[in-house]
């Protein structure tokens, strides 16, 4: 990974060196490179969010469970939290009992759709590469925990390939859900 960043800044300065003047001061060119430093970053940072998402996906779907659940409880009049205080702002404030049920409401909805959002995300994302012939590194490395030698001895092709096969398809399950923010 180290060795394809420094090709990458390799190339931008070769670029660099031909299209910007000698005579430009060097600064323009040190704040080019920092930015596009920064977008191999903000990339790598979305890669990783959609790794994460995907390990997470399980636990999502329990939440949400338990979220709609906690509202049908508070739909019959029954309340999750027993203190009839609750912070807003940096003041502690006295509420009555209809108004925890609302802010209790308003949480767990603002809760439920957060996360349905983010599931709802990831099953677009993850509808890109289903019909992939190695979709199965995706569950194998993120669902069930394998190591990249566990799932090329499983799948019986040579790590690199896991890996590879695996950016690949974390790379097309990001410009689904992201789209131009991954360029």
């Amino acid at each position: 990974m180290q060795e394809l960043r420094q090709v990458e800044k390799d190339y931008i300065d070769s670029i660099l060196d031909r299209a910007v003047p000698i005579t430009c001061d060097t600064a323009i060119k040190r704040a080019f490179l920092t930015a596009c430093e920064k977008r191999m970053s903000d990339r790598k940072n979305i890669y990783r969010e959609v790794e994460d998402m995907i390990r997470a996906k399980d636990i999502l779907q329990e939440n949400i469970k338990e979220y709609q659940a906690e509202i049908n409880l508070l739909d019959m009049g029954l309340t999750t939290r027993t203190s009839s205080s609750c912070l807003v702002g940096m003041a502690q404030k006295r509420l009555s009992k209809e108004e925890i049920v609302e802010v209790q409401r308003i949480t767990l909805e603002a809760k439920l759709e957060r996360d349905t959002a983010k599931i709802e995300a990831l099953e677009r994302g993850l509808s890109k590469v289903k019909e992939d012939k190695y979709y199965s590194i995706l569950d194998m490395k993120y669902v069930k925990g394998y190591t990249i030698s566990h799932i090329s001895q499983t799948l019986k092709i040579d790590e690199t390939q896991v890996v590879k096969e695996n950016y690949r398809m974390i790379k097309r399950i990001a410009w689904k859900i992201f789209g131009g923010e991954v360029l």
